[in-house]
């Protein structure tokens, strides 16, 4: 079981994670939260990476520091000046800890503020348009 956590980004044998965007100005705010899976973990380091999607051209790239994580979530804030992207953001983010090496990407649409999936091209619900029925074929007697 997990606490503290609204929504999850990465989970593996020895983290959870939750990236969280927003831009203001030109400014892209990143919230990262971090647990430990089990028991207790000092000196883990998280590496956030910033990329443009589809070109993968770095834009930016901040390092936090987390002194003790346990099981309920830590959560920092950082933020990278400058950025003004035309498309979708890729964020890659590497923790390291003792004994461990874990990394994973989330992508966020900085034009609808919302976080994007890999793949997704629309996002919108089509309906079914209503199937006609057929007429009962008419038996003649």
């Amino acid at each position: 079981p997990t606490f503290g956590f609204v929504s999850y980004s990465y989970a593996s044998r020895h983290i959870i994670g939750d990236t969280k965007c927003e831009i203001e100005g030109k400014e892209l705010k990143i919230i990262q939260s971090l647990a430990a899976m089990t028991g207790e973990m000092q000196g883990v380091s998280c590496r956030i990476k910033i990329f443009s999607y589809p070109e993968k051209k770095e834009l930016g790239s901040r390092e936090i520091v987390f002194p003790e994580l346990g099981i309920e979530p830590v959560t920092k804030t950082v933020r990278v000046s400058g950025i003004e992207p035309e498309g979708l953001i890729v964020i890659r983010v590497e923790v390291k800890g003792k004994g461990f090496a874990d990394s994973y990407e989330t992508y966020y649409d900085p034009i609808n503020e919302e976080k994007a999936y890999y793949g997704v091209t629309e996002y919108r619900t089509v309906r079914p348009a209503k199937q006609q029925s057929s007429p009962s074929p008419s038996v003649n007697k």
